[in-house]
């Protein structure tokens, strides 16, 4: 007979479904059965055929409705838990987690995950309690998506948790699925609309304030008289749109920048861009940089919480908001020959293969497990 498996995700956005399947690839099915529930999301069918289980489930919570601890939720969870007898349960955010941990004093857990995706998870003196009252045994734990992440919840339950039940299991990317749909750099630079004789400079991701755009703008004004062929293609959505298109104009370089807006599967396109840029204000991994990195773009980032863990020595790292320094990093790369960029990209592919990989990954989890 087959381990249950559960895998408890706090909703089916796209790079949630991404990080699940990381987990969901661990078991091998003819040993296991693996179900995934969502917590919040209605029943969708696109988010099903994505998800790769035995078994999906959507429990169509609302956000209001996960506040607090939720008595029909739970007991619901429990009336599962008890027929299902899982041996193996892994939590995707707090929310799930903490419904879980609750779960844990009725039914046995053999092994319990709580993987936490952001900074400061615990820094409330409540969530600190409650894992000081709810995590029992030495087969539950709490990880992180980077060492920062890690850190910052050991610093926050130094008090309150062993360090040694405080982990990393890292965001992983699976390289050869990537690969596959990754298009050329032609295709890329005709689907995104982009000129072929610009040196590109690239970025994905929201367009929020916390991610700091308004640097690589500055960068970018400051390069061009020494780089003529430069721009920079910011692509995503968010409330800061507006002011980085008017931060743009004042800058002179609205001629050079192309602001995409939302574009679906954005990350097949990575090949248009000669260099990828992050400059994140705060960052617990920075799942952009290692699909770059798969697609052998050279990488600038900043020296933010889990982004130098993923750029390692493969890429250029500076500290947050250093214009003059990101500027300089980005004329280095403009300068360079393509045989030599081409070689800082195979520098990243190699660091990706060699931490944050599938197999890599297996390796870490089935060594806890």
């Amino acid at each position: 007979m087959r381990k249950n498996i559960l895998i408890f995700c706090h909703h089916y956005a796209t790079q949630f479904i991404d990080v699940c399947n990381q987990y969901t690839d661990l078991f091998d099915r003819k040993q296991y059965h693996v179900t995934v529930a969502y917590l919040r999301g209605v029943p969708d069918a696109r988010a099903k055929a994505r998800t790769n289980a035995d078994e999906v489930i959507f429990l169509s919570q609302s956000e209001k409705e996960t506040r607090g601890l939720k008595l029909g939720l739970f007991w619901r969870l429990l009336r599962f838990c008890r027929e299902r007898r899982f041996a193996i349960v892994v939590c995707h955010r707090y929310k799930p987690l903490y419904l879980m941990l609750w779960v844990a004093w009725c039914v046995r857990i053999p092994l319990l995950f709580g993987v936490m995706h952001d900074l400061h998870a615990f820094t409330s003196l409540r969530r600190r309690l409650l894992v000081k009252c709810l995590v029992q045994t030495q087969s539950q734990y709490l990880a992180g998506v980077s060492n920062a992440v890690r850190d910052d919840m050991r610093a926050s339950l130094r008090h309150w948790l062993p360090s040694a039940r405080i982990i990393t299991l890292y965001n992983c990317i699976d390289m050869p699925a990537l690969e596959r749909v990754l298009v050329s750099r032609h295709e890329a630079l005709a689907a995104l609309g982009l000129p072929p004789d610009r040196f590109v400079f690239g970025t994905l991701g929201r367009l929020e304030q916390v991610k700091d755009q308004g640097t690589m703008l500055r960068a970018l004004a400051r390069i061009l008289p020494a780089c003529p062929q430069a721009m920079l293609v910011i692509a995503g959505i968010g409330s800061e749109e507006q002011a980085l298109k008017t931060l743009a104009g004042e800058l002179g370089i609205a001629d050079r920048v192309c602001f995409t807006g939302f574009v679906p599967e954005v990350w097949r396109y990575l090949r248009a861009f000669d260099v990828f840029l992050l400059t994140s204000l705060r960052e617990a991994f920075g799942r952009v940089l290692p699909e770059a990195m798969t697609a052998c773009v050279p990488v600038i980032g900043v020296t933010t919480d889990g982004i130098p863990e993923v750029i390692g020595s493969a890429g250029k790292v500076l500290s947050p908001g250093d214009v003059p320094a990101i500027a300089e990093a980005m004329a280095f790369f403009y300068r360079l020959t393509p045989e030599e960029r081409n070689a800082w990209g195979r520098r990243g592919y190699g660091q990706i293969e060699q931490h944050f990989s599938l197999p890599r990954f297996r390796e870490t989890f089935w060594g806890l497990a």
